[in-house]
């Protein structure tokens, strides 16, 4: 893969794009998408080389709501053609 992301963790980036937790604000609990991916995926793991690579971001105090980085989640996932649909832009 041309940025070194397993398809686990490109998955994971397309849920949480899918799901719009792209900030703090709008994260989404490890809980919530165990519930939705379910065991397919080692969650911590994939969570843990996201993180490190600066494509999700997660609570410093405990590691238990995720968000995708907006510009790097992107980037890595047309990179990789997912369908991406960017919004903001508007017909004159």
């Amino acid at each position: 893969m041309p940025c070194g992301l397993t398809q686990d963790c490109l998955n994971l980036l397309y849920y949480l794009y899918r799901k719009k937790a792209l900030s703090e604000k709008h994260s989404r609990s490890i809980l919530a998408i165990n519930r939705d991916v379910g065991d397919k995926i080692d969650l911590e793991e994939a969570f843990r080389s996201l993180a490190i690579r600066g494509f999700v971001g997660c609570k410093k105090k405990r590691a238990s709501n995720y968000w995708a980085v907006p510009g790097a989640a992107i980037r890595a996932l047309t990179m990789h053609d997912y369908a991406i649909f960017r919004s903001g832009f508007t017909r004159l």
